[in-house]
């Protein structure tokens, strides 16, 4: 039997060119899982939220491609979101008739982008016309409160879509500088071969 010793390195002993050199191979490392982005999701979810949308599903992708970006699913809780946006003077038949409409958004398509996501209405007569007495001009009315606060929600939705897909981007690209990366393998206290390649076992047969 032969004793074979090797010698192993933790990354900040490496040669300024090999640690480059690790850096450029290790540069997924941080973005390989899910954990990088859960933060963002929750806290974005969690804004959503308070901005009036229920059940929400953020949907990304990224980055550097065409069609890069994110969007998300929900139910529009009217009362919620007029209060939230402080509209109920700019609309008043609708915060007075929340259950009137109810909206969803729903994606289509290939891609995920903030205009990905389309504005899905159900319209509730009974909400503004209880006995069923025929379309009244309250209804016509509030039929063109919500035609006017659609495009408004649509506008929103996209905005939200950019800022969310901006506060993915900045962080994926922090995971993946250099500093990001080598702080992760100091800490995990990864070691080396002195021109920088892994040490890896034979599996056994």
């Amino acid at each position: 039997m032969h004793t074979i010793s090797i010698n192993l390195y933790p990354f900040e002993e490496l040669a300024p060119e090999v640690q480059r050199k690790v850096l450029e191979r290790e540069r997924s490392i941080n973005v390989e899982e899910a954990y990088w982005y859960e933060p963002i999701i929750e806290d974005w979810t969690e804004e959503l939220e308070q901005r009036g949308f229920e059940n929400t599903k953020i949907l990304f992708s990224g980055f550097g491609s065409q069609g890069d970006g994110a969007c998300f699913e929900a139910n529009v809780n009217m009362a919620a979101y007029l209060r939230a946006h402080t509209l109920a003077a700019t609309y008043p038949l609708l915060t007075k008739y929340p259950e009137y409409t109810q909206v969803s958004l729903r994606h289509r398509g290939m891609y995920y982008h903030e205009r990905s996501t389309h504005v899905v209405p159900y319209f509730n007569a009974e909400a503004v016309d209880p006995n069923g007495s025929g379309i009244s001009d309250e209804e016509t009315r509030v039929e063109k409160e919500y035609e006017a606060l659609e495009k408004d929600l649509y506008q929103e939705v996209v905005r939200l879509g950019r800022s969310i897909f901006a506060a993915l981007e900045e962080e994926f690209y922090y995971q993946i500088s250099a500093e990001a990366v080598q702080d992760t393998l100091i800490a995990n206290e990864y070691t080396y071969l002195s021109d920088g390649r892994d040490l890896r076992m034979p599996v056994p047969a």
